[in-house]
């Protein structure tokens, strides 16, 4: 990930114990360019292990331009695609238990507006998202209890986790995907210059396996195997009606 910010906003209050090396923070507000970080409270249980002593919740409002900037590694086409949009999502996380560290998150995207370079862009009102990990997720090896995602197009909810294969990470995750083809066809022409036309509703099973790497996540669309099926109603496109 990368983080390069010019200027950082911070309000808050609090204590600091100097024998245990710990702190916490009543409350915490961040504004980071276009992001804002409200938490009431952050409690970081020893600042030499920062990464495995902290435990908060509040709430997050990003600027998807820039995260999207952040994630570059994540998807090698990111150069050609621009997002614009907000997201709001509420966090609940505790990474101080061993194994049994948890993230908790609820909120929604939107609006959001996707646009590919040459192509015609995207745009959806709203999207909710929700996801429920717990496990050792500092040593990325969690379960993935709950992930919900809705929207137009695509609604869907799945459960999983990632585990250790040899030297790289794997994500396996199953659930159920409902399409609405109608909106799911405008997106194909838009983002993939498919020129094809459904009609229908189809809800099916769907499998997803993502590897990592060396270790690291990037380039996710090129690693990840995803499978699934759906029924349509009409099928229009390549000079065949079906």
């Amino acid at each position: 990930l990368k983080f390069n910010e010019k200027k950082i906003k911070e309000r808050t209050g609090g204590f600091i114990n100097l024998y245990e090396r710990s702190v916490t923070l009543k409350p915490l507000d961040l504004k980071t360019g276009g992001d804002t970080i409200t938490l009431p409270q952050l409690v970081v249980k020893d600042w030499n292990n920062l990464a495995g002593g902290v435990k908060t919740s509040g709430s997050i409002d990003l600027d998807l331009g820039m995260l999207t900037a952040r994630l570059g590694d994540l998807f090698k086409q990111q150069s050609k695609i621009t997002v614009t949009g907000r997201s709001a999502l509420k966090i609940d996380a505790d990474m101080t238990g061993g194994d049994q560290q948890f993230v908790r998150m609820d909120g929604k995207i939107g609006p959001l507006k996707i646009d590919v370079k040459d192509k015609q862009p995207v745009a959806e009102d709203s999207i909710r998202v929700k996801a429920d990990l717990k496990g050792d997720i500092l040593g990325q090896n969690f379960k993935l209890h709950e992930f919900e995602l809705s929207s137009v197009p695509i609604s869907l909810n799945a459960a999983g986790g990632i585990t250790q294969d040899k030297l790289e990470r794997v994500l396996n995750a199953e659930g159920s995907v409902n399409l609405d083809l109608m909106a799911v066809s405008a997106y194909l022409r838009s983002l993939a210059d498919l020129e094809v036309e459904m009609i229908g509703d189809s809800e099916s099973p769907f499998a997803i396996k993502v590897r990592s790497v060396d270790g690291r996540w990037i380039d996710l669309p090129k690693h990840s195997e995803f499978t699934t099926s759906f029924h349509a109603d009409t099928i229009r496109g390549f000079g065949l009606l079906i």
